[in-house]
């Protein structure tokens, strides 16, 4: 039998003085396009990120990239694969915040995870030298249901 797993959320750009940040959006952007087509199970892939072109009204200082997708069979125990490769993509990007979102029907429950800048990565911004996000605090929490309950109905 299949479970299926749908992971989402968002990473918010670092800001600085501008100009100077759309440099980080782009370099976010290189990034993101560097990343493979298709990857070993739990993925990461290129298709799973998104988010508005530099010029758009819809992109101020804050550079939003949206992430999600739907897999088949991530049990829990493969979620901290999948966290190390998502913190992998973290710490070649200038971010300040993210949240990640994993609903499945088979795990007891909602996981929520957020990361944000560690104090020695933002002293850079304030050192004139930004670097890309490299050290962070990650909290999670976790929204229990029993295994016979909808995997949405946790509200």
């Amino acid at each position: 039998m299949s479970h299926e797993t749908i992971i989402y959320g968002f990473i918010e750009g670092a800001t600085w003085k501008p100009p100077e940040y759309r440099r980080f959006q782009k370099a976010n952007l290189d990034v993101l396009g560097a990343l493979p087509e298709t990857d070993e199970f739990p993925p990461i892939t290129r298709g799973m990120f998104s988010c508005t072109p530099l010029e758009s009204p819809c992109t101020f200082r804050a550079q939003v990239i949206h992430f999600g997708g739907s897999m088949n069979g991530l049990n829990f125990d493969a979620v901290p694969e999948w966290i190390l490769k998502f913190e992998s993509v973290l710490s070649r990007l200038y971010w300040i915040e993210a949240t990640a979102h994993v609903w499945t029907d088979y795990i007891d429950g909602a996981y929520q995870f957020w990361w944000k800048i560690g104090d020695k990565c933002l002293s850079t911004y304030h050192d004139g030298d930004p670097q890309p996000t490299s050290t962070w605090t990650r909290k999670h929490l976790h929204l229990v249901r029993s295994l016979d309950e909808p995997p949405h109905d946790l509200l």
